[in-house]
């Protein structure tokens, strides 16, 4: 079947078919990756409070309990670990 005209006369040929499947079933696996929820993903995508300059104490009146980030009792959306309350960093925003 190296004529291709004759290829078009005869319809398609299993290897094609196969070929087709495989590479639709592959797409389909890599467009379903974004589709699927990671919850592990999320929580390493985290900062380190290093990398951001957090500091255990507040930066004049500004504290993390204040901030939009702020998760009670001891946490924060954007930033990994164990936040103090009174603590504060470079991603603080006032909540309003």
């Amino acid at each position: 079947m190296s004529n291709p005209d004759l290829a078009c006369v005869i319809g398609p040929t299993r290897r094609l078919l196969i070929g087709r499947f495989a590479t639709a079933i592959g797409l389909a696996g890599v467009l379903g990756q974004g589709l699927t929820p990671r919850p592990a993903a999320a929580a390493s995508a985290k900062l380190q409070p290093t990398d951001i300059g957090y500091q255990a104490k507040p930066r004049g009146g500004l504290r993390c309990e204040q901030c939009v980030n702020w998760q009670a009792p001891s946490s924060c959306k954007v930033v990994a670990g164990v936040i103090d309350p009174n603590g504060w960093c470079g991603l603080f925003r006032v909540r309003t």
